[in-house]
């Protein structure tokens, strides 16, 4: 009973801290792959610079096309951040990095792509079913 108490207390400690965390913040300025500032990066340097946080429309696009391979030269719209347990992405290992939310990316293609903030990395962006198909 007590190691139940433990962990429970943990548990709780866990949500709390999380939900503490800042929720990422996308800005429209740029809104095109091709404006994004990965594209002056060396790509040895791609995990030191590439992060979930603050992000242009156009890194975000950068992303689904060139780490994805998802046809989205252009990010018209980001949704709200909607909260999720990230079972979806049926993937252990990806669900205890997501930060607990996702928000859905509309493209000039029309193809809507699910945007999971990603501790310590760039995002994973995912179909809107949060499937990598």
């Amino acid at each position: 009973m007590k190691n139940f108490i433990i962990i429970l207390g943990v548990l709780i400690l866990l949500q709390m801290i999380s939900s503490c965390i800042k929720e990422p913040t996308y800005n429209n300025t740029t809104t095109n792959a091709n404006q994004s500032r990965y594209n002056d990066i060396n790509p040895a340097d791609y995990y030191k610079e590439m992060k979930s946080d603050n992000l242009q429309y156009s890194d975000i696009a950068w992303h689904a096309k060139n780490t994805y391979g998802w046809y989205c030269d252009e990010i018209t719209n980001m949704g709200e951040p909607i909260s999720t347990s990230g079972k979806e992405l049926r993937d252990p290992l990806l669900i205890s990095q997501i930060v607990g939310n996702y928000s859905v990316a509309t493209c000039t293609s029309g193809i809507k792509l699910r945007v999971y903030p990603h501790t310590s990395t760039y995002p994973i962006i995912t179909n809107i079913n949060g499937g990598f198909d």
